[in-house]
């Protein structure tokens, strides 16, 4: 007896199976062999099915400040009433040309830059209620790559322009200067030690309400080390200085991070977040607590908040006092948030 090969009896032990689907008749072929030749294809082999669009996403560039994009977070949703979920994809290399798949008609994309949520954290998104209902720590928070997110209505098959907009807000402390001219120290410098934020909202929806009131606040009144140790970046709501503050003006460019708190009438429940310079004057320690969203609606969410302040006079000796006209003058901007080139993404 010859030996036969094992490419031959693979060949025919396929034929054997050809032979034998197509005795069993046309309609059972018919679900069989689509299968045999579509059923591993890539995705963006399936376009030939309507119901299927392939979407390219390219990513260009990231958005202002230079800030780093370690992951995207894709959600395509129904455009109905119900916003069934109708696909998910974790980008984890957002810079280069990624496939996503969603059903053909109107869709809401949901787009979440550098959340601290792995892949499988996303399991109970059912529907755009359930991701509307999804929050942020600002404890989770990175100082280099903050959490954005975009959320837009579109068709498939049209090109859109996604606007990340981070769910923070920036408090800038730009510069400080002393003038105690015609008082009992006027000789005496200020030491600044530290700068921080108080009753700060610490909590924020990942697609933000227009109006967005405090929902978790921490350093009530005080600055809480020990909650500092909860967070990645304890360099987000509090610096440390030794800088000697003199009558001329001190640049300091310090970042702090808190989310949006829209309250625009205090209250137990809707404190006004604060922003507080600490520092000696001779061997004593004063505070000068600043309340921010005191004007212009409140601290809204990716907006910097930028202070000059001249201190003319000793501060308080509590953190949550008061300052009164005359111990203070400050000078504050508001830049809204601005993108560089937009990302763009094509069905």
């Amino acid at each position: 007896m010859k030996n036969i090969s094992r490419e031959f009896s693979f060949t025919i032990s396929f034929t054997q199976l050809l032979i034998n689907i197509l005795g069993r008749g046309a309609c059972f072929s018919f679900l069989i062999v689509p299968a045999m030749f579509f059923g591993c294809s890539r995705l963006k082999e399936a376009k030939k099915d309507d119901s299927i669009k392939s979407v390219k996403s390219r990513l260009k560039s990231i958005p202002m400040e230079d800030y780093e994009i370690r992951s995207l977070d894709a959600f395509f949703f129904e455009r109905d009433k119900n916003g069934i979920l109708d696909c998910y994809q974790r980008i984890d290399d957002p810079e280069s040309i990624c496939d996503i798949a969603s059903g053909s008609g109107q869709k809401t994309l949901v787009i979440i830059a550098n959340s601290p949520n792995d892949k499988y954290d996303w399991t109970n998104i059912k529907n755009l209620r359930n991701i509307s209902e999804v929050t942020i720590n600002l404890e989770t928070e990175s100082l280099d790559s903050p959490v954005m997110s975009s959320i837009l209505s579109t068709t498939a098959g049209e090109p859109i322009n996604l606007n990340l907009i981070p769910l923070r807000s920036v408090i800038v402390l730009r510069s400080i200067r002393c003038d105690f001219s015609g008082k009992p120290y006027s000789n005496e410098d200020f030491t600044l030690t530290r700068a921080y934020l108080t009753y700060v909202n610490a909590s924020c929806r990942i697609i933000p309400e227009e109006i967005t009131l405090p929902s978790r606040i921490i350093n009530a009144g005080v600055l809480d080390e020990e909650h500092l140790k909860s967070f990645i970046d304890r360099d987000m709501i509090v610096k440390e200085f030794n800088q000697v503050v003199k009558t001329t003006p001190s640049y300091l460019d310090c970042s702090l991070y808190c989310y949006a708190n829209n309250s625009i009438e205090e209250s137990i429940g809707t404190p006004f977040t604060k922003l507080v310079i600490e520092g000696m004057i001779g061997d004593d320690t004063y505070y000068y607590p600043i309340k921010i969203n005191s004007e212009n609606g409140g601290i809204s969410h990716g907006n910097r908040y930028i202070f000059d302040i001249v201190l003319t006079r000793t501060g308080t000796l509590d953190p949550d006092g008061r300052i009164v006209e005359g111990d203070i003058s400050i000078n504050m901007e508001v830049e809204a948030w601005r993108e560089k080139d937009p990302y763009c993404v094509e069905f």
